[in-house]
């Protein structure tokens, strides 16, 4: 092999095993900030930007019985979530009201996506239909009428204002 070739694969050696050791310390990094987060939010600390991890975490924490658990779009979550002005998880803690971590509990509801829609419109329904509703989605069923019903949310002048049907 001639001098050039050997270069070359030297040179894409070295370019490999330098990869190699930068996944390796951004997946430990990684896993560091995880556990960190974890760790914080089992002991109350809730001073996290809201992103997909802490989400999830955050989740984990306060509905520990709930299983499996399931994101339907993390993605959209995360933009109604900023749409409604929450941006850290104790903004979106001091939201859930106690009767509804219980109702949660009792009524063994899996979508998370669901859990926190519901945690902000029996915070402020208003504020959450005129600023995070998107109207195509004109349907509602009656699972979430009835839950808003007994949260005390005026969810037929809503279903009214939006042309929202109960399915």
């Amino acid at each position: 092999m001639n001098e050039q070739y050997s270069r070359r694969k030297n040179l894409l050696a070295g370019m490999l095993e330098l990869a190699d050791l930068e996944m390796d310390a951004y997946v430990e990094s990684f896993d560091n900030y995880v556990s960190k987060i974890e760790q914080e939010i089992e002991k109350g600390c809730l001073r996290y930007q809201i992103n997909s991890m802490s989400l999830e975490r955050f989740m984990t924490w306060k509905f520990p019985n709930i299983s499996p658990r399931v994101f339907r779009d993390i993605d959209l979550i995360l933009r109604e979530l900023n749409l409604f002005g929450i941006s850290t998880i104790k903004e979106l803690n001091e939201l859930v009201r106690l009767e509804y971590e219980e109702e949660i509990q009792r009524a063994e509801w899996r979508s998370l996506d669901g859990i926190i829609r519901n945690i902000l419109i029996i915070h402020d329904a208003d504020q959450y239909f005129t600023k995070v509703w998107n109207p195509s989605m004109n349907q509602m069923n009656k699972k979430n009428y009835e839950l808003y019903q007994r949260f005390g949310v005026d969810i037929d002048r809503i279903c009214k204002e939006y042309n929202i049907c109960i399915v």
